[in-house]
């Protein structure tokens, strides 16, 4: 008879551990939303269904090309070349008792593309972002 309770008592905590660990069904409550900022990109949302006190990396991956203007010494503007580039960027974060995680993830302006000289000065005037991902692991 012991060996029967300990057996079912050993039966019931293997059932409720499985059960939880399938409960955890992570996924985005809603989809990403994209912010064009000019120069940056900024994703923000919410992933649920963690669990409590759960650490996760969110990745924000897109495609940007930056527009260039380009300033000599005299003050004279011109265009520069654009330039494009895979940019990714990610953050930590730790999901509330609720199992949710929401999120802010920003990228880096780029740097200026190619100037005719040395001389001159280069600022980005806009980036164009397309293939915009968020991702977690």
């Amino acid at each position: 008879m012991k060996t029967k309770m300990i057996f079912l008592a050993l039966t019931l905590v293997a059932l409720f551990s499985v059960n939880s660990a399938f409960s955890q069904n992570p996924h985005f409550l809603k989809p990403p939303v994209f912010t064009d900022n000019g120069t940056t990109l900024t994703a923000t949302g919410s992933i649920v269904g963690l669990g409590a006190n759960i650490t996760i990396t969110v990745i924000l991956t897109t495609t940007g090309t930056a527009t260039t203007e380009c300033t000599n010494p005299g003050g004279n503007v011109a265009p520069g070349q654009t330039k494009t580039g895979a940019i990714t960027v990610s953050g930590d974060f730790t999901s509330d008792k609720n199992g949710r995680v929401n999120y802010t993830l920003t990228t880096n302006a780029p740097a200026p593309g190619p100037c005719p000289n040395g001389q001159w000065t280069g600022r980005v005037t806009g980036v164009t972002f397309v293939n915009s991902s968020v991702t977690f692991e």
